[in-house]
């Protein structure tokens, strides 16, 4: 079983837009439900009280809801930020092994960690990366009989 993350963003720039398309939205969710009450106080409410009595008789009303609301919403990043480890981590470990194969490093196999998404990819990439590991094992071994050819020649003539 693989270890566990340390890291709170293994993707920095993907899971940072994640978590400000999740803070807009909350944002927008909550603008727009207090909007909402506040019509719904002004139209089925008494015409004569003020807009400061709406929003004291408001916030006596679902204060609370509020608060929950607003404490809930770092939860909401927290378990965004989990998630997203899902698909940002295989990608970064696709990424390094990438990086390593690019400088001519034989890397070790892939493996995800349980839970992430993508596995299939993990596997995939093993059986190109054998395939490939098998090729050179054949060019290196023609490259070994062309040069004894060529020296056996040599010493012929």
């Amino acid at each position: 079983m693989a270890k566990s993350r340390g890291k709170i963003f293994i993707d920095p720039v993907v899971q940072t837009a994640l978590v400000k398309r999740l803070v807009l939205h909350w944002f927008i969710f909550f603008g727009l439900s207090i909007l909402s009450l506040l019509a719904m106080e002004t139209l089925l409410g008494d015409p004569g009280v003020s807009y400061a009595e709406r929003f004291s008789t408001l916030w006596s009303k679902y204060g609370l809801l509020v608060l929950i609301m607003g404490a809930i919403m770092p939860m909401f990043v927290h378990d965004t930020i989990k998630l997203s480890h899902r698909f940002a981590g295989p990608i970064y470990r696709l990424r390094m092994t990438f990086k390593s194969l690019a400088q001519n490093s034989p890397p070790s196999p892939m493996k995800f960690r349980d839970g992430d998404f993508w596995n299939d990819i993990a596997a995939d990439f093993n059986v190109v990366q054998a395939r490939l590991e098998r090729a050179e094992r054949r060019v290196a071994e023609l490259e070994a009989m062309q040069s004894t050819e060529s020296q056996e020649l040599s010493n012929v003539n």
